[in-house]
């Protein structure tokens, strides 16, 4: 395929919207492809498919786009393939890093449950990699090996509540973060919890 790819002659040059301001131009093919797959009653049935070529995107190998969409253009189609990219990274570390493959039950509301706690964690390793310079792209596992891991112990006084962590190489770039702003030198208030919270490494 790769190989077919780089004798195509009659690519169209396309300009993308890139995500961060300004466009690129790619060099992009489609040609119609048929399938053939049994159905549900065990019959053959044609599935026809859109197959959408792109070269000069920055990467060595062409990128092969394979779709059922015949309806939006070839700069639809190629500008709406990252967003896609992403879901499925994330997909891949929920499943690798939270382990959502190995559910503790087959209990629906359970299955429910783990993938809602799921999600919450991991929007909030991203929401903490876009606040920290240099780990704005960082997956949660990296995220989780350089800030998380370690010992810790918790405190709880009458009037606030320590969270001590194990001091890392990394940690000086989580201290002044603007997410911890008052947690770190003598605690904040927190009002549902009626006392004060600190984080303090050591």
């Amino acid at each position: 395929m790769v190989e077919e790819a780089k004798n195509i002659e009659d690519l169209e040059v396309v300009r993308l919207k890139r995500t961060k301001g300004g466009y690129a131009k790619v060099r992009a093919h489609e040609k119609p492809l048929t399938r053939r797959y049994k159905d549900d009653d065990g019959k053959w049935k044609n599935l026809e498919l859109r197959e959408v070529i792109v070269t000069d995107n920055g990467r060595e190998k062409p990128m092969f786009i394979i779709t059922t969409d015949f309806e939006h253009s070839i700069k639809d189609i190629i500008e709406l393939y990252p967003p896609r990219w992403l879901i499925e990274l994330g997909i891949k570390a929920e499943t690798k890093f939270f382990d959502l493959n190995q559910l503790a039950s087959d209990l629906d509301i359970k299955i429910n449950f783990d993938t809602f706690l799921t999600q919450i964690a991991h929007a909030l390793y991203r929401l903490m990699a876009k606040n920290l310079r240099g780990y704005e792209s960082a997956e949660p596992e990296t995220m989780y090996k350089e800030f998380v891991q370690g010992w810790g112990r918790i405190y709880n006084y009458e009037d606030k509540i320590i969270v001590c962590l194990s001091k890392k190489r990394s940690t000086g770039s989580l201290i002044n973060v603007p997410f911890l702003e008052g947690f770190v030198d003598g605690g904040k208030y927190i009002s549902w919890l009626g006392k004060k919270l600190e984080f303090l490494w050591m």
